[in-house]
C-alpha cells in the first residue's frame, strides 16, 4: 500500500507541474494574441477558423467513438485468486469421528473494475492425462457445457465491481464403497474418482498426471485461462492432511 501511495503523489505532482507549465504557455498565448489581432488581423481569423474546425472534427470523433473511449477508463476487470488450495467437505462417523466426503479445488474470480462484469462463464477447454510410466499426455474429448458456480445453479452470471465469485474447478471422490473405521470396505479393488467439468473418471493407484485447461470469458471483459497440473496416485485418505500427501497441484494464470 505504501508503494502504491507514493505512486499516487507522484502523478499528483507531475500533473501539477503540467498544469502550471499549460497555465504559463496559455498567458503567453494570450498575450501574444491581442497585440496579433491588431497588428495582422486577418491572420488572426485564419487561425481563429483552424481551430474552430479542429474542435469541430474531435468533437464528431468524441460523438462516433464515444463508447470505445469510455472503455479504456470505465471497464470491469476480471482477476483470479492466487492462494487456491484443495479443501474437503467432512462429515461424522457412527464414532464421532470426523472424516472427508469428497475434496475440492475451488478459485475466486474477483472483478476488481469500476463496472459490473457481465455474462461472466467458464469452460473446461482442454483435458490430457498420462500415467507415470508414460511419455505422453493422450487427449480425452471434453463437452462444450459451461461449468456451475458455486452455490447456484447458474452458468452464466454478472459480477458486480469489487465482488467476486466462486467456482469449484475439479472434486476428488471416494471410492463408493470407502471403509470407515467402524466398518471396512466390502470392495478393497473400488477406484477413488476425479471429476473435472461434469465427468468423473476413475483412478488407478498409479501416479498419474491431469493436464486441465480453463478459460473464463465475459461479455466485456478480457478472458483469463487457467491451467493446472494434477499429479495424484490414486489414493484416498479421510484426513485432509493425509490426503495432501497424496496430490499436488500446480496452478497456471494466463492473461488473454
Amino acid at each position: 500500500m505504501k508503494s502504491l501511495s507514493k505512486t499516487k503523489i507522484c502523478y499528483i505532482g507531475i500533473g501539477i507541474i503540467l498544469f502550471i507549465v499549460l497555465v504559463y504557455f496559455s498567458g503567453s498565448f494570450y498575450e501574444q494574441y491581442k497585440s496579433s489581432i491588431k497588428e495582422d488581423e486577418a491572420f488572426m481569423r485564419i487561425t481563429i477558423m483552424v481551430l474552430s474546425s479542429l474542435v469541430t472534427v474531435l468533437a464528431m470523433i468524441v460523438a462516433l467513438f464515444k463508447e470505445d473511449i469510455r472503455g479504456i477508463f470505465i471497464k470491469p476487470k476480471l482477476d483470479l485468486n492466487k492462494e487456491n488450495k484443495l479443501n474437503e467437505v467432512t462429515q461424522r462417523t457412527g464414532q464421532n469421528n470426523v472424516e472427508a466426503m469428497s475434496y475440492h479445488y475451488t478459485t475466486f474470480v474477483h472483478n476488481t473494475g469500476n463496472i459490473p462484469a457481465k455474462e461472466v462463464e467458464v469452460y473446461l477447454t482442454s483435458l490430457k492425462h498420462k500415467k507415470n510410466s508414460e511419455q505422453n499426455y493422450k487427449e480425452i474429448e471434453i463437452d462444450s457445457i459451461p461449468l456451475t458456480w458455486k452455490n447456484s445453479e447458474s452458468k452464466q452470471i454478472m459480477i458486480p465491481r469489487n465482488s467476486r465469485k466462486s467456482l469449484i474447478l475439479f472434486q476428488i471422490l471416494p471410492p463408493s464403497d470407502v471403509s470407515t473405521p467402524d466398518q471396512p470396505p466390502p470392495n478393497a479393488s473400488n477406484q477413488s474418482q476425479i471429476q473435472i467439468g461434469t465427468n468423473k473418471y476413475s483412478v488407478d493407484v498409479e501416479n498419474a498426471e491431469w493436464n486441465v485447461l480453463f478459460s473464463i470469458y465475459a461479455d466485456n471483459a478480457k478472458p483469463i485461462n487457467i491451467r493446472l497440473t494434477i499429479s495424484w496416485n490414486g489414493k484416498w485418505e479421510s484426513r485432509l492432511t493425509e490426503m495432501n500427501t497424496q496430490i499436488s497441484v500446480k496452478e497456471e494464470i494466463k492473461y488473454v
